[in-house]
Formats: structure tokens, C-alpha cells, sequence
């Protein structure tokens, strides 16, 4: 095998078994560097397991989203670990369904679409945030980030504003998750 140098065929081995050996992972953007400890932190892990990772960014745009998605269904992925893009609704994963892939949703959920669900609990800890503030005398609050459509963002409002009550005032302002964005956020507060 040396002497020919032969190298294992993962798309040939893929058509004797139901399994490609290989998992997908959607994230918005690898600038972000929460995405890109979550990228790091799968492959180790999938790797102990004999997996291949296959990763996309959508940029949170739903029609790269569908793009990408689409190419891992076709490349029979098992699975697919996937941040939704804002505003994302369960017709946009369709694709994965019927190709079998197992879904697993991070961070933002899709209304009507049944799939496991890992996240941070963002009202209970939004709610902390506002209470540690409220506790140091702030009756005035700005939430800066996240796409206004995001479950994660609706969330993270929804926690800071339980927080304060009717003893303080939230201003939110919603952005892209990018430098950009956070800086225009700034701008506008």
C-alpha cells in the first residue's frame, strides 16, 4: 500500500455504507472569534470520532444559508450543526431533512422547526447583566448587537428588560454581528 501510495477514498467508502463519515457546521462568520473557538472545539471533538468537518459561513444571509445547505445535503453530510441565519424559517432546511442529515441547531432557533438545540441561556443571563447594573445605581440601559430577528437577540432583550422593570429605561439597537455593525451601533447610542 506504501509502495502505490494508497490514500483511503472517503467518497468511494461513503457508497458501500449509508454514512459519509463527514459532519457540517454553518456559522456566520469565522471573523467573529466565538465562531471560530465553537469551529476549533467541533473538529477536535469530531475528529476522535473518525469524522471529516465540512464548514460553511453564511454571513446571516438566508440565501447563502440555502446555498451552503444545499451543498452539504448533496454531499450526503451526516449531520449538520447550523446557526441560523436571522430570520431563517423551517421550509429553508427542508433540503437536509430529506437527505437524511441529522440537524442540530446552536444559538438561534427556528419557529416550527423540531431539532435539537444548544445555546446560552440568554434571558436568565441578560436578567444577571441587568440586575448587576440596576444593583450599581444604572436606571439607563443600552443592548448593542444581534439582528433584531434573532431569537437569541429577542431573547437577550427579553431578559435585560425583566431585569429592569418599570424602575428603568432599555434603548436597543440591533446590528449586523460584525465590527461594522457594533460600530454603527455605537455611533447611534
Amino acid at each position: 500500500m506504501a509502495h502505490l501510495k494508497y490514500r483511503y477514498n472517503r467518497g468511494a467508502a461513503s457508497l458501500r455504507s449509508t454514512r459519509s463519515m463527514s459532519v457540517g457546521l454553518v456559522l456566520a462568520d469565522v471573523r467573529n472569534s466565538y465562531f471560530a473557538d465553537v469551529s476549533m472545539v467541533v473538529q477536535s471533538r469530531l475528529q476522535e470520532d473518525g469524522y471529516g468537518l465540512v464548514v460553511g459561513y453564511t454571513l446571516d444571509d438566508r440565501r447563502q444559508q440555502r446555498s451552503i445547505l444545499s451543498s452539504m445535503a448533496e454531499q450526503r453530510v451526516d449531520g449538520v450543526i447550523l446557526l441560523a441565519a436571522p430570520g431563517s424559517r423551517a421550509e429553508d432546511l427542508q433540503m437536509l431533512r430529506g437527505s437524511g442529515a441529522s440537524i442540530a441547531l446552536i444559538g438561534r432557533r427556528i419557529e416550527g422547526f423540531d431539532a435539537d438545540f444548544v445555546s446560552t441561556d440568554n434571558p436568565a443571563a441578560t436578567q444577571l447583566i441587568g440586575e448587576h447594573l440596576a444593583s450599581l445605581g444604572a436606571h439607563r440601559v443600552a443592548l448593542l448587537g444581534g439582528a433584531a430577528v434573532s431569537s437569541s437577540f429577542t431573547e437577550r432583550v427579553e431578559g435585560i428588560a425583566r431585569s429592569l422593570g418599570d424602575a428603568g429605561s432599555l434603548s436597543i439597537y440591533p446590528t449586523a454581528a460584525t465590527f461594522e455593525g457594533g460600530i454603527a451601533a455605537a455611533r447611534q447610542l
